[in-house]
């Protein structure tokens, strides 16, 4: 059996090239960045927005699943730039070398947005969409899972610096990472990350609790909003509450008028229709990702070739 591999090893050229190029509208989420978040040796300096990480980190680049396919490197571009974000792939590509997957990803136009809205009931636009996104509009940005939608504050975006040895990652804010991992699909918190980001969770928010003001209080607290309605889609799910925000679990009539409803157009009795249909995606995705068997062969085969899924185009 070959020798595993260290992710923070294959990704260094790439943050040296980020370094050089004095990239800076650029975030490496999940993986790497979370490995680091739950290290017990880890340190949070939020004065200087630093993650301080063991320089022994470890990240193996194959999964523990049972196929042990590669890992995603998740890049963040804060663009909807399509060139820019092609110019951050064909970087990924040339610094890693098929030791990790490439995916990165910016903002969505607004006009994706539109496709979903104009597809309310039965159009595949709207059907295939189960992954929350970044939508920007005027300057503006807004996080949302068809059919719900909240306005994203930009300064949940910051950017903080992953250390680790002599190398440097821009990685988010490590709150706004929980959050991210919140809001991911509809079904919300996977049963795959459940214990991780738990983990993750307790380690952050013990030895920096003033980022749970951050996020319930601040920049994320849109998003947190948004956690708590698409929480109301599978109400007899037990969700894990990680920043302790409690709150409602709305009916589907109180869902339907909520101003996070996307089209606003609809009478009571279409949107109704609409998070109906939302509802049995998210239970029938929620069955799916409790089966390990399914979740590994669908990142080993089918992730690769349903972008249009992944990516929500």
């Amino acid at each position: 059996m070959k020798h595993p591999v260290n992710s923070i090893d294959v990704i260094k050229p790439f943050a040296k090239a980020l370094d050089e190029y004095s990239v800076s509208d650029v975030q490496v989420i999940g993986g790497i960045n979370t490995v680091a978040l739950e290290n017990p040796n880890t340190v949070f300096d939020i004065t200087n927005k630093l993650i301080i990480a063991p320089p022994e980190l470890f990240l193996s680049t194959r999964r523990k699943d049972f196929l042990h396919s590669k890992r995603d490197l998740d890049v963040l571009v804060k663009s909807s730039d399509s060139d820019r974000i092609e110019a951050i792939r064909q970087c990924v590509v040339d610094t890693v070398n098929g030791q990790l997957v490439p995916s990165v990803f910016g903002y969505k136009s607004e006009e994706v947005l539109r496709r979903q809205m104009e597809q309310s009931l039965l159009g595949f636009t709207a059907l295939k969409t189960v992954l929350s996104d970044r939508y920007e509009h005027d300057g503006g940005l807004d996080r949302a899972i068809y059919p719900l939608k909240v306005s994203i504050d930009l300064n949940s975006l910051e950017t903080w610096r992953l250390v680790t040895g002599e190398d440097v990652l821009p990685v988010p804010n490590p709150a706004a990472q929980l959050v991210y991992y919140m809001v991911r699909s509809m079904t919300l918190l996977r049963p795959k990350d459940a214990e991780k980001v738990q983990d993750i969770a307790s380690n952050v928010l013990s030895k920096a609790p003033g980022l749970r003001d951050w996020v319930v209080d601040g920049p994320c607290a849109s998003q947190i909003e948004l956690w708590k309605l698409l929480r109301s889609l599978t109400p007899n799910k037990n969700h894990a509450d990680i920043f302790g925000v409690g709150g409602k679990v709305l009916s589907m009539d109180e869902l339907a008028e909520d101003d996070s409803f996307m089209m606003k157009e609809l009478s009571h009795e279409d949107r109704l229709r609409v998070l109906g249909v939302a509802a049995f995606k998210a239970r029938t995705l929620s069955a799916l990702e409790s089966n390990p068997i399914v979740v590994g062969a669908f990142q080993y085969a089918i992730e690769p070739i349903c972008n249009t899924i992944i990516q929500n185009n």
